[in-house]
């Protein structure tokens, strides 16, 4: 592939959606040094091109990389495709709630995108990410390896900060995995949850701060709201998420990151969520399942059946 080993080329990145996440998604990208050139497309044209220009303004700042914006006629030779466009969260508003409208913009995507860059990687950050996903393996065409959603990556970074809060440790010393879909039925592994390489429950008893996973993983799966409820959006924390997925993909040599790919569950079917991925310059490779406990088993059967209620309500034909 491509990006064998030690990078032969950077990579041309398409972001489709200019609002916030998706120029700040340029910008991050941007910094990461991953990227030769980084097209905006939006059906604001406008606003892709002032984001476009915003960020080539950062010439000076940042590793060579061209920044424009265009038509999906400028994706040809595209590495990867960031979908992030359709309706955003509104608050109070559940990510599946945003299901069928977004599934609706995303036909509309797909059918401009796909011919112009049909061997890119495609990853989807728009909302409900884990349905959108499944919606773009099975009405794309595209091979299920090749589409991956941006799934809880943002959550175990979202967990890590409140544990290494907890504990004053740095967040980056924290390893632990937030399964399942991207909301509200998405669950901690605890068993394998450690802090320096130690158990993380242990960590907590020895430095006399009580353990609530519960009120923890509570935090986690607000976090969004809370923010949105704040300052209208979210997108720092995802953008960066998605930069450094897009990063681990290009260095290619096979990280494994908690994102939403398809999976086929006993009791449930077909369904994306997300279970720790192996990921390289053609995207998913590997998809490993954990050790769970009974009620960590019920919990991902239980957060793949909320998605998959979700699917069956929606026409993906």
């Amino acid at each position: 592939m491509l990006f064998r080993g030690k990078m032969a080329k950077k990579a041309k990145i398409t972001i489709i959606g200019a609002g916030n996440v998706g120029a700040t998604i340029g910008f991050s990208v941007m910094h990461k040094g991953i990227a030769g050139e980084i097209l905006l497309i939006d059906v604001a044209k406008d606003k892709a091109e002032g984001e476009a220009m915003d960020l080539a303004h950062c010439a000076d700042f940042c590793p060579p990389v061209k920044v424009r914006s265009g038509d999906y006629g400028d994706a040809e030779g595209s590495d990867f495709v960031v979908v992030a466009g359709g309706a955003a969260r509104k608050p109070g508003q559940t990510r599946l709630e945003l299901a069928d409208v977004n599934v609706r913009i995303m036909r509309d995507i797909m059918a401009q995108i796909v011919p112009r860059a049909p061997d890119a990687v495609y990853v989807i950050v728009s909302n409900p990410v884990d349905v959108l996903t499944y919606a773009w393996i099975r009405l794309s065409g595209l091979p299920r390896n090749r589409v991956v959603g941006s799934g809880t990556m943002l959550d175990c970074s979202r967990l890590k900060n409140a544990v290494a809060s907890d504990l004053s440790v740095d967040p980056r010393d924290v390893n632990v995995w937030v399964l399942g879909e991207h909301g509200d039925s998405s669950f901690a592994v605890w068993d394998s949850a450690t802090v320096g390489g130690r158990d993380l429950r242990e960590m907590y008893l020895e430095k006399g701060v009580p353990f609530d996973g519960e009120a923890l993983m509570d935090a986690v799966r607000g976090g969004g709201a809370d923010v949105i409820r704040r300052k209208g959006s979210t997108f720092y924390a995802v953008a960066m998420s998605v930069a450094t997925l897009i990063e681990k993909m290009v260095e290619d040599a096979g990280a494994y990151v908690s994102v939403s790919s398809i999976l086929n569950l006993e009791g449930v079917g077909d369904v994306c969520v997300s279970l720790p991925c192996s990921v390289g310059s053609d995207g998913v490779r590997d998809t490993s399942v954990p050790a769970l406990d009974p009620g960590e088993a019920v919990s991902l059967s239980e957060s793949a059946g909320a998605v998959r209620k979700v699917l069956d309500s929606l026409n993906l034909t």
